[in-house]
């Protein structure tokens, strides 16, 4: 999407790109000279079609399709890096990369494909197979429901991403949970001190989560910012 924008902007240096990847996935190719990443890193730049372990072909072949007419020296394909599932070899350490690390580890040791936290909080709560899932509630909120088959059509509200292993994943985020908390903990706690109750950060934490339980699903229609 963001290459697309770019393209669509016509900013000047869309014609010389070489190379797309994300954070993760440049600090492998510094370190081990691979352009490689993980299939569910992979997922967040484009979508993946499980059946293959690889980029959605009918996908690219539509992206390129729009690419067609911008007369670009390349196809998307020839940007995106290769995609690797969980247990292949990802590459080893360079002597160049080892370097970057002022020599914190020995070249050649080797390293796992590039994945980020996504990845991290499915394996931990061993959310890997279809019909299982997670949710994590931090400083922001979301869900992963590893699914048996693709879904059906398009939901906007839902971001495809995949298992470390290829799976795929429906994901639904929202950017406000504990620091949304805190703040009204924190007015519900200044209020009671300014009425002369003092009361426990915890227990007060702990009447709002129970109370929360006697709230209606919706909110009430109430969205908070």
């Amino acid at each position: 999407a963001h290459l697309y924008q770019a393209i669509l902007k016509g900013e000047e240096h869309v014609e010389k790109i070489d190379y797309l990847s994300t954070l993760a996935g440049y600090i492998h190719w510094k370190l081990t000279g691979q352009r490689v990443v993980g299939i569910g890193e992979a997922s967040g730049m484009f979508p993946i079609d499980s059946e293959t372990g690889d980029y959605d072909a009918a996908m690219l072949a539509k992206f390129n399709v729009l690419l067609a007419s911008r007369h670009l020296p390349w196809r998307l394909e020839d940007l995106l890096p290769k995609v690797l599932t969980a247990g292949e070899k990802a590459g080893e350490l360079t002597p160049e990369g080892a370097k970057r690390l002022d020599g914190l580890l020995a070249p050649g040791i080797p390293f796992a494909p590039a994945e980020g936290d996504a990845g991290t909080g499915m394996t931990a709560t061993n959310a890997v197979a279809p019909r299982t899932g997670n949710v994590s509630a931090g400083t922001s909120i979301f869900s992963m429901v590893v699914l048996e088959k693709p879904l059906a059509k398009l939901h906007k509200q839902i971001d495809m991403v995949t298992t470390p292993s290829g799976e795929a994943v429906a994901m639904v985020h929202c950017n406000n949970c504990t620091s949304e908390l805190n703040a009204w903990a924190g007015l519900f706690k200044e209020f009671a001190a300014a009425a002369g109750f003092e009361i426990d950060s915890g227990a007060l934490y702990e009447l709002l989560f129970k109370k929360a339980l006697e709230g209606k699903k919706d909110c009430d229609g109430m969205i908070s910012y």
